[in-house]
């Protein structure tokens, strides 16, 4: 069945945080915006990957509303790819490519994504009925981001599974309103200013 037991957060924003994410772009766009390992994209670079996998999401049939199942090890390409789903108004459902297939080809069929972003070498481990859209690595294009549709509060932004340590794995939808919340109280005022920088330890797969 579909993913359950929806979380809102009473959120209203739809100026979400991929529309935050276009903005520094165009007002900052040689600075730093990933470093991962020796990969270093600046946010013009970043928004061109986005942009990319976003117009193959897009020719792939994905629209406002659809689930898009994210494969892929921890890297830009992986960032650029959730905001890809994002920003078509979708929802990503992160998956651990390290998982074992059994486990995987569950979620995958709780969810039943409209396609599943990952590489050649992952696609091997996923069932062979689905709609696979392989992530090049490092693509960037230069093209333009489709155009992104007008969300609100109870638009699915992502999909999280529970452990399943009481039965079978479970789907929990986030809406916009939860990314935007964990968003601003990182960037909250405290004792001291919000960093310009940050490091994200917690796996795509960790619920915020």
């Amino acid at each position: 069945g579909p993913p359950h037991h929806p979380c809102s957060f009473g959120s209203s924003r739809e100026e979400n945080l991929v529309r935050r994410f276009d903005a520094r772009a165009e007002s900052s766009p040689a600075s730093i915006a990933l470093i991962c390992g020796s990969d270093v994209a600046s946010y013009a670079e970043l928004r061109s990957r986005i942009a990319a996998i976003a117009r193959d999401l897009e020719q792939s049939g994905v629209r406002r509303g659809d689930y898009v199942a994210v494969a892929l090890p921890r890297s830009i390409d992986l960032v650029a790819a959730i905001w890809a789903v994002l920003g078509l108004g979708a929802a990503y459902v992160p998956l651990d490519p390290d998982h074992p297939p059994a486990r995987l080809r569950r979620m995958l069929e709780i969810v039943a994504p409209a396609c599943v972003l990952t590489t050649p070498g992952i696609s091997t481990r996923l069932p062979s009925d689905l709609i696979i859209v392989n992530v090049r690595q490092g693509t960037s294009d230069g093209g333009a981001m489709p155009s992104m549709p007008r969300l609100s509060a109870v638009d699915a932004a992502y999909v999280m599974f529970t452990s399943g340590s009481t039965g079978d794995r479970k789907g929990v939808v986030s809406e916009p309103g939860a990314l935007s919340a964990f968003h601003a109280g990182i960037a909250a005022p405290g004792p001291t200013p919000p960093p310009d920088a940050g490091l994200a330890m917690p796996p795509a797969t960790f619920a915020h």
